[in-house]
């Protein structure tokens, strides 16, 4: 998942055979949560991984984290460059 600096959410789906093809899509909250409920259904050890554009707002990287913990998604993690 990522999070751009105008609040849109992409949702890129690296599960074998997704019908994305690996593609970040644009996606809102509430598909977003449903998305990943349906994903872990059938593979529970399946991580969300959040990565925020350098210039997305905190807030909107808090808010994902905040509905995804609210919709038991316990897998999650924040992808982070490391300092040059």
């Amino acid at each position: 998942m990522v999070g751009k600096a105008d609040g849109s959410l992409l949702l890129r789906d690296r599960t074998p055979g997704a019908a994305s093809g690996g593609r970040a899509v644009p996606v809102e909250l509430s598909q977003l949560l449903a998305t990943v409920k349906e994903r872990q259904k059938s593979r529970p050890d399946t991580p969300v991984v959040i990565a925020g554009d350098k210039k997305a707002h905190y807030e909107s990287v808090t808010r994902v984290l905040d509905a995804l913990y609210k919709g038991n998604v316990r897998r999650v993690g924040l992808m982070v460059k490391p300092s040059e």
